[in-house]
Parts: structure tokens; C-alpha cells; sequence
């Protein structure tokens, strides 16, 4: 990967995805989405934080528009609980 270059990733019903960049790589999320309902992780390894979003309908694309920073020290999960879900962003360094 290089710098500018899109990354993106989707999770299936009740799984989860993690993103965690190789050592020196930088990238900025700018959008979690699911299909009803779901949870974001932001990891370190040892702590983890979460941040859940629902929309209560199946049938209601539901999206965080968001500027998460990713390292490899500090990187993001995805989990989708009530259909599919996933992220998109791009690389800075």
C-alpha cells in the first residue's frame, strides 16, 4: 500500500473484522457502517474502547461518517450484529 491509496473492508452478519495497518503505516477511517446494527472498537492491545451504533431497521444503511486515526499500535474493529457491515478510509503515511 501507498500513501493516497483507498483501504476498505466488510464484515458478514454476527462477525467481526479488525484493521490493524503493518508498523510505520498511517491511515484514516472515514466511514463504520452497518446494516442495523453494530459495534466499533478502537485497540491498543490492552485496552479497548466501543462505540455502538443502531438503527432499528434491517432495511436502513446506517453509517458513522468519522476521522479515526489507525496505527499499528492503535488500531479498530468492526462488528456487525445485525447484518453486514464495514469501513472504508485511506492511507497518510
Amino acid at each position: 500500500m501507498a500513501v493516497g491509496d483507498i483501504i476498505s473492508d466488510a464484515t458478514i452478519k454476527n462477525s467481526y473484522v479488525n484493521f490493524q495497518p503493518a508498523a510505520g503505516v498511517e491511515v484514516i477511517l472515514t466511514s463504520v457502517f452497518g446494516n442495523s446494527d453494530g459495534v466499533v472498537s478502537i485497540q491498543n492491545g490492552v485496552l479497548t474502547g466501543y462505540s455502538q451504533f443502531v438503527t432499528g431497521s434491517k432495511n436502513f444503511n446506517s453509517g458513522f461518517n468519522v476521522k479515526i486515526g489507525v496505527t499499528n499500535s492503535v488500531f479498530v474493529g468492526i462488528y456487525s450484529t445485525g447484518d453486514d457491515g464495514g469501513y472504508t478510509g485511506i492511507q497518510i503515511k
